[in-house]
């Protein structure tokens, strides 16, 4: 089975293509340091964000005021090309910590990675991609006193490479706030990258009779943390020698133990790290 993490690093305010050079500087890492690389088909994303709607309260205090939940509707070509899926993500409650790591090698010392966690909460449900316009036109035109169109984000024309036993896929994300993703009208907000590879599959072992028998969950958490690590190492090398500036990187990786479909664990992932921008 697979397991993925993902990496969002923002854009610093400065120039306008510093989205774009970044990306060229992974590219090049990439093509330079590993011999055995291998180009993959090009794929695309294109993610819509609502945001609910809070009930009249204005006498009620800020801290009694009913918490927002957010509905996404995300395309990923890569993990399907005849599929739309649409999440609605309940709040992150504020005490909910967000770890953050130690900044990285001296080159990179200004820049600093949030460790975020996917959150297992709230519905997902697949639905054609033909009928992804019609769905949205339904939310914005006729729940709109439930649900507000925040962003639309895009990548048109992302990246892929296999190495060994990882799969890489890059893209700059593409920001409109009017809800189409024309190139008049949108900004560049950061680069996305996303590393998945294999965990052992340890939902079932095989005995010396080989009947199948249920593998212990710890050692599937075990297997786990040890792929997240391998993923992490493998980042590492990957952006080695790169300066971000100062940046505050988000890392969000697959919360393999809290779902049987991995799919649904690839999208509850990416709407983490694409909620961020909302």
């Amino acid at each position: 089975m697979k397991f993925s993490g993902l990496y969002y690093i923002p854009t610093h305010a400065s120039p306008s293509d510093a989205s774009t050079t970044l990306l060229s500087s992974l590219i090049s890492n990439i093509e330079s340091r590993y011999e055995n690389y291998t180009r993959q088909p090009n794929w695309t994303l294109s993610h819509r964000l609502l945001r609910s709607v809070p009930p009249p309260q204005a006498s009620a205090p800020p801290n009694q005021l009913a918490p927002l939940s957010y509905q996404h509707v995300l395309h990923l070509s890569y993990l399907s090309a005849s599929k739309t899926y649409c999440y609605i993500q309940p709040s992150v409650p504020p005490q909910t910590p967000r770890i953050k790591s130690e900044p990285g090698s001296q080159s990179q010392s200004q820049s600093l990675t949030v460790k975020v966690q996917p959150s297992p909460a709230g519905a997902l449900i697949a639905i054609p991609s033909s009928q992804t316009e019609s769905h949205l036109s339904l939310l914005i035109n006729q729940f709109s006193p439930l649900w507000a169109y925040r962003q639309t984000l895009s990548i048109p024309n992302g990246i892929a490479y296999s190495i060994g036993e990882f799969t890489i896929f890059l893209g700059d994300l593409r920001l409109s706030r009017s809800g189409t993703a024309s190139s008049s009208n949108t900004t560049s907000p950061g680069t996305v990258v996303c590393i998945s590879t294999s965990v052992a599959d340890g939902e079932e072992e095989m005995n010396e009779d080989s009947a199948s028998v249920v593998a212990d969950p710890d050692d599937l958490a075990q297997e786990v943390d040890q792929t997240a690590k391998t993923v992490r190492d493998f980042w590492d090398s990957i952006k080695k020698g790169i300066e971000f500036g100062k940046v505050e990187m988000k890392e969000v990786m697959m919360d393999k133990l809290a779902f049987k479909d991995e799919g649904e664990g690839i999208v509850r992932m990416w709407c983490e790290v694409l909620r961020l921008r909302g």
